[in-house]
């Protein structure tokens, strides 16, 4: 976000991307248009083109807005602390906060979470792939990172950290995408991290 900006204006690109996302998650971004955009936020194309120059440039707004405390928290809960001889301190409670995180923003933004699960489905020719690749793969870098440190401690993990990093996000979106609630999930997390790592250390 441009920090230099009168807070008004600010106020009207936080706006501006309230809608966006609002928009983008219910039509998609290929089926909402700038004249959508515009009205449903209640300015003008040229006050849309002043923030972000273009609709691709609205989508990169949305996701860079709502992703940086996420990306921020998830930085943190990737650090893996090693534990290997206490269960209930290494690799099991760690992956729970990781699950966690991903529940957490979930709940404060389901619009962006919902609209973030969807790309990860779109097809490899759509124009959103290209656009949003290095912010979409952020959280997926920080959670391989996190099992190449594990690897250090148990071996079993070493070379698959990639391919580990989508499986284990894959199966947090599932639990929070089939669940009728998202708050108070620990319970729920603790069991998708629990058959994930019985199909790693078992």
């Amino acid at each position: 976000m441009n920090e230099t900006l009168p807070v008004s204006r600010q106020n009207n690109r936080v706006h501006i991307l309230e809608t966006a996302l609002k928009l983008f998650s219910e039509k998609g971004f290929e089926g909402t248009g700038v004249q959508d955009l515009a009205e449903s936020a209640g300015v003008t194309k040229p006050t849309l083109y002043y923030f972000f120059k273009s609709k691709e440039g609205i989508l990169r707004g949305v996701w860079e807005h709502y992703s940086l405390d996420f990306i921020r928290e998830m930085e943190e809960a990737c650090v893996y602390r090693p534990h290997v001889s206490e269960y209930e301190k290494d690799v099991f409670p760690q992956l729970c906060k990781i699950a966690e995180t991903i529940g957490k923003l979930a709940s404060e933004h389901n619009y962006f979470f919902h609209l973030m699960v969807m790309q990860n489905f779109a097809p490899s020719q759509s124009p959103t792939v290209a656009l949003l690749s290095d912010l979409q793969e952020k959280p997926y870098k920080l959670l391989a990172q996190f099992f190449l440190d594990v690897g250090k401690a148990h071996g079993n993990v070493k070379g698959k950290e990639e391919l580990l990093s989508y499986t284990f996000m894959s199966a947090v979106y599932i639990e929070i995408v089939t669940s009728e609630k998202i708050e108070n999930k620990e319970k729920d997390f603790a069991m998708v991290v629990k058959q994930f790592m019985h199909g790693i250390f078992s």
